[in-house]
């Protein structure tokens, strides 16, 4: 049985995902990178989680709102593999994202997509 292949872009297009009102808020140079897994995701460390290829699921409660730990669950994303990170607000964050999570996916990247609605 064939595989089929999904990349950042075209999960935002999913309807599922459109029902959120995804906004891509970085990393727009990411979009083609391939989605093997979406994964939920609230917890801090994320070490041994993850093999690769995943886009993350998250409220952000696990993230708190000190920057440099925010900046770093980003690079530790990055470092395990994780190819997109989408935020749904109204939990952690209600109206944006922090800055620094932002700048630091950005940076690396790695697209960010903020959920305007739970899906």
């Amino acid at each position: 049985m064939a595989s089929q292949s999904l990349t950042v872009a075209e999960f935002i297009e999913l309807p599922i995902v459109k029902a959120g009102l995804p906004e891509l808020v970085a990393g727009g140079e990411g979009l083609d990178a391939e989605v093997r897994w979406v994964h939920p995701l609230d917890v801090p460390d994320v070490s041994d989680l993850l093999r690769g290829g995943e886009m993350i699921l998250t409220t952000g409660v696990s993230i708190g709102e000190d920057a440099s730990a925010q900046r770093r669950f980003v690079r530790d994303l990055e470092a395990e593999g994780a190819v997109g990170i989408a935020v749904e607000l109204g939990f952690a964050w209600n109206r944006e994202l922090p800055k620094a999570l932002v700048d630091e996916a950005d940076r690396r990247q790695i697209p960010m997509v903020a959920f305007r609605r739970g899906i």
